[in-house]
């Protein structure tokens, strides 16, 4: 028999501690029947089989796991939708990140236009006070000379008769001068001869026109060679108030240009500088969405969290 005791006790785990030990309590403090039943359930919880045993404590747990099992699919649930809003407010930081980035270069783009439009405003502006000066110059030389130019010829005015009787010599002159050309053609020095004899009345008819046209005008002495000068004189003012005419054009023009790149320069300014102004609003108009989305976010996450 004391084998058989010994290896039941081998055998049967022991009761825990805890159940003995509140089972000895409750009979500690009981009366003569409340102490057999204490000692009655002592003796079935030493003695009863193994599987009733494990039979009701796994139904405690059963029920126990049953109480915890809506507060852990209402955590996990809690936990899912905590993860969705991060993953999507990180997608929104992401994409106002981007947002930013982008008014942010395009911000700089428009600056550095800015800047590169003032620099050359202020060029132009230089090249045109240099050229406005330039063309007072040439404008005050320009009433120098024609101050200069004024004829101060006071000589006394040729005779008539003079005048007449030197045209007559010139004609004379040209006509002997034709008459050789014709002997030169008749004879073998054709080609010098003709050379000399075209000079000859070219110059001629020079002289003759100029007398012809400057028969009212002052000469000082009336020779050919001072009327010849006098041509030549004219020639050249011509020749400078032509290349003057021509100066000033070219500044006028140069001025004209210039005026009109600068208007042009202006309103790129006043386009870029509105560029500017929208892009601010807009950068201030998504910050301030921005700022009300995370808000509103935030809001429904908290109504979802507490529903």
């Amino acid at each position: 028999m004391n084998g058989r005791a010994q290896t039941a006790e081998m055998v049967q785990p022991n009761v825990s501690s805890a159940v003995e030990n509140s089972l000895c309590e409750e009979g500690k403090g009981d009366t003569s029947l409340g102490k057999s039943e204490a000692f009655q359930k002592l003796i079935y919880w030493r003695y009863c089989p193994f599987n009733t045993r494990t039979a009701k404590l796994s139904s405690k747990q059963d029920s126990v796991f049953r109480g915890f099992l809506p507060m852990a699919v209402a955590l996990e649930q809690s936990n899912m939708m905590l993860c969705k809003g991060h993953s999507e407010l990180l997608k929104f930081q992401g994409s106002q990140r981007k947002e930013r980035e982008f008014i942010m270069y395009k911000f700089c783009e428009a600056w550095n236009l800015v800047l590169r439009l003032t620099n050359k405003h202020n060029s132009l502006q230089s090249q045109l006070e240099e050229a406005m000066k330039q063309h007072q110059r040439l404008e005050k030389k320009s009433q120098e000379q024609t101050q200069q130019t004024v004829p101060d010829d006071e000589g006394p005015a040729p005779n008539k008769q003079q005048l007449s009787e030197e045209r007559n010599s010139v004609k004379a002159q040209g006509t002997s001068l034709l008459g050789e050309l014709k002997e030169s053609d008749k004879s073998g020095d054709l080609h010098a001869g003709k050379e000399r004899a075209r000079g000859q009345v070219s110059t001629s008819e020079l002289m003759i026109n100029a007398w012809n046209g400057h028969q009212g005008e002052e000469v000082g002495s009336g020779s050919i060679g001072s009327s010849c000068l006098l041509l030549r004189n004219t020639l050249e003012e011509k020749k400078g108030w032509k290349a003057q005419a021509k100066q000033q054009q070219l500044t006028r023009y140069t001025l004209i240009l210039l005026t009109s790149h600068i208007k042009v320069s202006t309103q790129q300014e006043k386009h870029t500088k509105e560029l500017i102004d929208k892009l601010k609003e807009e950068a201030e108009k998504q910050r301030a969405e921005s700022t009300s989305e995370t808000y509103t976010h935030a809001d429904i996450r908290l109504s979802e969290l507490d529903m």
